[in-house]
C-alpha cells in the first residue's frame, strides 16, 4: 500500500513538472510575445557623451541572422533583445570609463555599416 501511494506520489509530481515545462515553453514557442513599445528602455536611464566624443564611443552591436535547422520558426538572435544589449551597455558606462553609446545597434553580416571606419584625423 505504501508503494503504491508513493508511486502515485512521484507520478503527480511528475505530470506537474512536465506540465509546468510545457506552459514555460508557451512563451517561448509560439506564445503570447511581449511587444514593447519603440523607446521603451525598461528602467535603463539614457545618459550622454560628452560632446567631444559622440562619435568617438563603444557601440554594442547585435549580429542579425536566420536560424538555419532545428525546425524553430523564431529568431534565435532575439533571446534577451533589447534588455541585455541596453543593460550591458549602461552597466559598461557605468563601471568602466569607457564612453558607451546608450543605443545599440542590430545589424547583419552583410550590412555596409560593417564597413565603416571612421578616421581619428
Amino acid at each position: 500500500m505504501k508503494r503504491r501511494l508513493a508511486l502515485l506520489l512521484m507520478l503527480s509530481l511528475l505530470t506537474v513538472l512536465i506540465g509546468t515545462a510545457a506552459l514555460a515553453q508557451r512563451g517561448r514557442f509560439g506564445g503570447r510575445r511581449f511587444q514593447r513599445e519603440e523607446g521603451d528602455r525598461n528602467g535603463v536611464p539614457v545618459w550622454e557623451n560628452e560632446t567631444p566624443f559622440q562619435q568617438d564611443v563603444f557601440t554594442f552591436v547585435r549580429v542579425r541572422y536566420t536560424s538555419g535547422g532545428g525546425g524553430w520558426g523564431w529568431e534565435k538572435w532575439r533571446v534577451d533583445y533589447p534588455d541585455s544589449d541596453l543593460n550591458f551597455s549602461f552597466r559598461l558606462h557605468e563601471l568602466t570609463s569607457l564612453e558607451v553609446d546608450p543605443n545599440g545597434k542590430v545589424l547583419d553580416l552583410t550590412d555596409e555599416a560593417l564597413l565603416d571606419i571612421r578616421s581619428s584625423t
